[in-house]
């Protein structure tokens, strides 16, 4: 499954709520907008590479995984991010998209 196939299965009420409770953040509706513009756009789709989300100390630490190698995602457009396959086994799916929208700070695009 690639990112945009999650994101077209969660609704923006659990998003809301996991922006909340994993990350405390009061003011989810500078996301609201960004996440319905995710879910018009068109993946550039690219099945081998896989965002993952592992929990650290202080958080979640999101990273893409390409042959067994991690990849900083940072300056990868959203329109690959909604392409890549997604490893969510050790989490809900919202949470999963919380994470990535926290875990890249959305709001830079």
């Amino acid at each position: 499954m690639i990112f945009k196939d999650l994101l077209n299965k969660v609704k923006w009420a659990e998003i809301e709520k996991g922006l909340k409770t994993l990350y405390g953040l009061e003011n989810s509706a500078p996301y609201k907008g960004i996440f319905e513009k995710l879910l018009a756009e068109q993946p550039i789709v690219n099945e081998n590479l896989k965002i993952c989300v592992e929990k650290t100390e202080d958080g979640y630490d999101v990273f893409g995984l390409e042959n067994n190698e991690s990849l900083a995602l940072e300056l990868t457009s959203w329109k690959e991010w909604l392409g890549f396959s997604v490893c969510t086994a050790d989490m809900s799916p919202s949470d999963f998209c919380c994470s990535c929208a926290l875990g890249d700070d959305i709001l830079r695009q």
